[in-house]
């Protein structure tokens, strides 16, 4: 199932916190790949062969972040931002990088994976985010507030995201020697 697909197959059944379909009717997908040529040189130089490989650090460990571009994963879920505004494109961009900061920096996941022990050991799992393509949305009304009423759009950008924990092998070498 395509991204597009897949997202207003999530939202007709109902399981988007009472998003309504027929606000969505005029979503389109914009390519993953087309988007990343958007981002700054910094981003497009750590997207490799349609994957970041992102190493997350802390005092207390470190955890792998694949971020690998397939639309035709098994999606699970996906995430969104969303803002209200005078219908320049840029805001639309800003919400898909907003997007892709999540993923970085490992603030969106689905629940039903998560492993029993995560909270305990967090640091001995990689997680591995396969994401679609955007779907993008344009909504035009009276969104506006009495001292911004040119704020007549609300755009929204989703990614779908099929998300996997791997726990990390660790090896331990005994090494004995002669004596």
């Amino acid at each position: 199932m395509n991204s597009l697909d897949f997202v207003k197959s999530r939202i007709q059944f109902g399981h988007c916190n009472k998003m309504n379909i027929d606000d969505y009717r005029l979503s389109f997908e914009y390519d993953f790949n087309n988007f990343i040529k958007t981002c700054s040189t910094n981003i497009q130089n750590i997207y490799k062969n349609n994957m970041f490989n992102i190493l997350m650090k802390s005092d207390d460990g470190e955890m792998n972040i694949i971020i690998n571009y397939d639309p035709d994963a098994e999606f699970e879920y996906f995430t969104l931002e969303s803002c209200v505004c005078d219908g320049t494109s840029v805001f639309m961009l800003n919400l898909m990088e907003k997007i892709l900061f999540k993923l970085f920096q490992y603030q969106t996941y689905n629940n039903s994976t998560v492993p029993k022990d995560l909270k305990k050991n967090i640091w001995s799992y990689n997680l591995k985010y396969s994401v679609g393509n955007f779907v993008l949305n344009n909504e035009y009304g009276d969104f506006g507030t009495e001292e911004k009423p040119w704020m007549n759009s609300r755009f929204t950008a989703m990614l779908p995201i099929k998300c996997e924990w791997y726990k990390k092998w660790i090896i331990k070498h005994e090494i004995k020697c002669g004596g």
